[in-house]
């Protein structure tokens, strides 16, 4: 009969591409996945991969394998969460993947409310790009993702979650004599702290500037930073401007660290949705889940949490 571990171990193999890569992701060492995956082919009798170096590539059994592999995965998990909540209590594990920061704020208030009601559900909410996002969502990996750009794929349904402002933000000190509003123009003579390229927040902003005949190219770049806090901490210290989500820098507002300066007639505003893939049978768990999302409660205190960051605005 075919191990399962071992099969879950060969699946995040053809995922990553390497053995190595593979032993990361599932808190293993690396000759622990090789011997695993040996022991499925010596089961299997045939080659499963063909080592390249550090890299592996599938063969021709092994391609034939993966949606095999997926499929027994899935329905094992499947399996494991249904008979977990049959007893009526409410257990198990939750994955929310997200490719917006910004939502965490959020996204932690509503599950310490959640896991007040259900204590024994386990969450994990992992931070990742918008295409690892939808990849986990439509395998099953993730339960749920959050993401600000609707998906056209049919598999993905989702649901408004809430919205959230993109301003630009500068330094309370004396570093940028800039008044309360400025032209699109002047952006150009400013320095900035950007996002990195993959950013939703630097695409949003790089569409609406080019309605003024602006490219985010010939801004005035000083750091491109892959960290949200640390963007916030580089304008703190002076070293330049930046567009970020205001729910991201309402801390910072509220603390006097931070202002907004409002760039005339630029107005950025994300809509966050909460995702989920409709091939997948949605454990107790995720129902209970989807149920609480819905709830007029729950709709009212993610208003609460996101209007509440407006309060915080610091201007010049």
């Amino acid at each position: 009969m075919l191990d399962i571990h071992a099969l879950q171990v060969f699946y995040e193999a053809t995922q990553t591409g390497s053995f190595t890569a593979a032993a990361r992701a599932l808190n293993m060492t690396q000759p622990a996945v090789s011997m695993q995956i040996k022991a499925l082919e010596d089961y299997l009798q045939v080659q499963l991969f063909e080592r390249q170096g550090r890299s592996v590539r599938l063969t021709k059994a092994g391609q034939a394998l993966v949606p095999y592999a997926r499929q027994i995965i899935e329905m094992t998990v499947g399996a494991e969460k249904l008979l977990r909540g049959a007893n009526g209590a409410v257990m198990g594990n939750l994955t929310i993947g997200t490719s917006v920061p910004s939502a965490n704020s959020v996204l932690v208030h509503l599950i310490a409310r959640f896991q007040k009601l259900y204590p024994n559900v386990r969450i994990t909410l992992p931070l990742v790009s918008q295409e690892e996002l939808l990849d986990k969502l439509t395998s099953g990996i993730y339960d749920f993702g959050v993401m600000n750009v609707i998906n056209r794929c049919e598999q993905i349904t989702c649901m408004p979650f809430f919205e959230d402002r993109i301003v630009l933000v500068a330094p309370t000190g004396a570093s940028f004599k800039l008044g309360r509003e400025i032209e699109p123009t002047a952006l150009l003579d400013e320095p900035f702290v950007c996002q990195d390229h993959h950013s939703a927040c630097r695409y949003a902003v790089g569409d609406a500037l080019k309605a003024f005949g602006i490219e985010v190219s010939e801004l005035n770049i000083r750091m491109e930073i892959g960290s949200h806090s640390a963007i916030i901490a580089a304008v703190e210290h002076g070293i330049g401007l930046s567009f970020l989500s205001l729910l991201e820098v309402a801390p910072a507002l509220a603390q006097g660290h931070l202002r907004i300066v409002d760039v005339r007639d630029l107005h950025l505003v994300t809509h966050v949705h909460l995702a989920a893939c409709s091939t997948h049978i949605t454990t107790p768990v995720g129902m209970k889940f989807l149920a609480f999302m819905e709830h007029p409660q729950t709709l009212a205190h993610i208003r609460l949490l996101t209007q509440g960051a407006a309060s915080g605005v610091q201007y010049a």
